[in-house]
């Protein structure tokens, strides 16, 4: 009867000791499964050359700091390589950028041919139809060099525009300059064709 309860007592803590076990593993695992930390879509680097890059962009002129640490916040940084389409004619446009670096062209395609509308590097600004319409792309986008592209996209557009009017207010008008002056050229080269 003594040795029945010592090898009761002695299976009795084999089990505690292979939950003890279990559990430790199970501890462990978990602890190893936790997620990271989700990092910010800029890193540290990538948020200051955004504030450089739009603090000495002609179509923000005037801003704030605190205009440009927010508005900084609302931007991706995209490398695209060389010989790479942004967006294609007919696409549905959701963004705007403006180039960083590199040279991208703008053109309109057709089966046979195509005519370059005109080629932007440093500090333009491109799509920003897409913000301010609902239409599909005008124009391809492509690429010409390696390029470092600032987008911003119409739903963090919405999101300035609702959280921070004034600020809103000053992009709008900014897009509303690019877009005139655009508009000015083409009429004289129209005129001079004529």
């Amino acid at each position: 009867m003594a040795t029945k309860k010592k090898q009761s007592k002695k299976a009795t803590t084999k089990v505690k000791s292979a939950a003890k076990t279990t559990k430790s593993k199970a501890v462990k695992k978990t602890t190893r499964k936790k997620a990271a930390p989700k990092k910010s879509k800029n890193n540290i680097d990538d948020m200051y050359r955004i504030k450089m890059v739009l603090k000495e962009n002609p179509l923000l002129q005037g801003l704030t700091q605190q205009e440009v640490d927010y508005f900084s916040s609302q931007f991706s940084l995209r490398q695209i390589p060389r010989g790479k389409k942004i967006f294609q004619e007919g696409d549905h446009g959701d963004y705007l950028f403006f180039v960083i670096c590199g040279r991208v062209e703008v053109r309109l395609e057709n089966s046979h041919n195509h005519h370059i509308l005109g080629l932007y590097t440093e500090g333009a600004l491109v799509g920003e139809m897409a913000i301010i319409d609902e239409y599909p792309r005008s124009a391809t986008v492509s690429a010409i060099e390696e390029s470092e592209i600032l987008i911003l996209t119409r739903t963090r557009f919405n999101t300035i525009l609702e959280e921070k009017p004034k600020l809103g207010t000053k992009l709008l008008l900014g897009i509303s300059r690019v877009i005139s002056s655009r508009l000015r050229n083409t009429m004289g080269r129209y005129f001079e064709l004529a």
